[in-house]
């Protein structure tokens, strides 16, 4: 137990380094996609992207479980969530798509409130 809520304390630190380095950068969407080295994480403007992989492999299931548990998506292919972004609540709008077979997000920056 104690593991898991070091692993869910590790992602929520991971999910709010992502949304903040994807502001920094002027991104307006991030996708995460599995590909055969680990979790790619794909900063996105418009039809320009620039990303890398995840460096901390052990940190995408607990990524991608808290992902699905905030947008709630256990049934459905999108939802949302708010998250604290550069000191702003953002509307973060999600959507899972399928990618040869494995299951990607990719996750939308709304307005800020």
């Amino acid at each position: 137990m104690k593991n898991e809520t070091a692993a869910e304390t590790r992602a929520v630190e991971l999910l709010q380094s992502i949304l903040d380095r994807a502001a920094e950068v002027g991104a307006d969407m991030v996708d995460l996609e599995r590909v055969p080295d680990g979790l790619e994480i794909l900063y996105c403007s418009g039809h320009t992207g620039v990303g890398g992989l995840l460096e901390t492999p052990e940190l995408e299931a607990p990524l991608i479980k808290l992902i699905v548990r905030r947008a709630r998506l256990h049934r459905k292919a999108g939802g949302s969530f708010t998250w604290k972004v550069q000191g702003r609540n953002r509307t973060i709008a999600v959507e899972e798509y399928d990618s040869f077979g494995e299951a990607c997000f990719r996750l939308k920056f709304g307005r800020a409130t």
